[in-house]
Parts: structure tokens; sequence; C-alpha cells
């Protein structure tokens, strides 16, 4: 078992962004798909959601 002596994955600024770029994708995906979009479509929506979300949040949180 690796012993990882108090250091982290992310850190929390990159695991915040992750989250809100996460929770931005899987809100467009579902509503995508409640609108009628196949879920191929709604999984390229949410590709695109996640992209912006990280993209504006990464130049937002400094």
């Amino acid at each position: 078992m690796a012993n990882h002596q108090g250091r982290s994955l992310l850190s929390q600024r990159a695991a915040l962004i992750f989250l809100f770029a996460s929770l931005a994708a899987v809100a467009t995906g579902v509503l995508a798909v409640r609108s009628g979009m196949t879920p191929a479509a709604g999984a390229l929506a949410s590709g695109g959601a996640f992209a912006a979300t990280a993209a504006f949040f990464n130049w937002v949180i400094d």
C-alpha cells in the first residue's frame, strides 16, 4: 500500500473547478435529453459544457 504522507491527488482549486464543471455537464446532459435530443447529442452537449465551465472557472478562480 502506498504511503502518500498527506499529499492530495488534486489541489482544492482543481477539485472545485472539476466539481463545478461536472455539475454543469450533468445538468446540461439531463436537460438536453429531456428536451428531446438523442443521448449521443446530450453527451456531446455535456462535453462542451464541461470544457466551457472548466475554462471559465479556471479563469475566474485565482
